[in-house]
């Protein structure tokens, strides 16, 4: 990264009639490279990333928390158990959050970080994905599990999707779901249906990607859908309510 990278504004919107604005608060610190999670309708969560120290780029291992009654955000005590950049989040709402994979000095990462949301507690949570995931996204089917595209791993993009089942903390792979060998992707999920895997980077083809990607939660298959997005693009950070998915 470069230190002339990343931004601390947090922007706010409404589903109920679609207004974007910038709220009063910010992020403790400049990051890019962070990631998300939600316990929906009482905070949102924003961990690890990249930040500034002079003139050179840090990986962090911070989380920031936004209270949704009153828009405001503080730096919590609790951090990730390792620094970490371009993980993925996902959350079984009213219980945990949970930190994927993502980028580490030199390498990637497999390690799955828990955010119990009672006391906001921070740890490893002892279970790891089925292989390194870099640039990769998360889903849940809050209550029952996460989905997680594996992303960038050692042997470059993959197709491959992890499973974590809330209940017991467990996680399988569900093998090669997707399309192509990609990472890069968004995706969003609705409880008790299903979810999406959208857009990326198709390592084979050295290319962007336009394609949505249907995950069934009900017996975990995945396919192609139409339409497509109106341009082929990756790396962004997705938002869905009952209603629809942006990103």
């Amino acid at each position: 990264g470069t230190p002339n990278w990343g931004k601390k504004y947090i922007g706010k919107l409404t589903f109920v009639d679609e207004a974007y604005g910038v709220i009063a608060a910010e992020l403790s610190e400049i990051t890019w490279g962070d990631t998300g999670l939600a316990n929906s309708g009482t905070a949102g969560y924003w961990a690890g990333g990249q930040g500034r120290s002079g003139g050179s780029s840090v990986l962090l291992n911070i989380i920031n928390k936004l209270d949704v009654d009153d828009d405001s955000c503080d730096l919590l005590s609790e951090t990730l158990s390792q620094n970490v950049y371009y993980a993925t989040g996902a959350a079984n709402s009213g219980t945990a959050g949970y930190w994927l994979g993502g980028s580490i000095t030199g390498t990637g990462t497999s390690r799955i970080d828990k955010t119990t949301f009672s006391d906001d507690t921070t740890a490893d949570s002892g279970e790891d994905l089925s292989g390194i995931a870099q640039y990769m996204s998360a889903m849940a089917n809050s209550g029952t599990a996460a989905y997680c595209s594996l992303g960038l791993t050692t042997g470059g993009g993959s197709k491959a999707v992890n499973k974590l089942v809330f209940s017991g903390e467990v996680v399988s792979n569900l093998g090669n779901l997707l399309d192509v060998n990609g990472y890069g992707t968004t995706s969003a999920g609705q409880k008790g249906s299903h979810g999406y895997f959208v857009g990326g980077y198709d390592s084979d083809a050295a290319a962007r990607i336009d394609t949505i990607e249907k995950l069934e939660f009900t017996g975990d298959t995945c396919e192609a859908v139409t339409p497509t997005l109106p341009s082929a693009t990756g790396f962004q950070m997705p938002a869905a309510c009952d209603i629809g998915m942006v990103s």
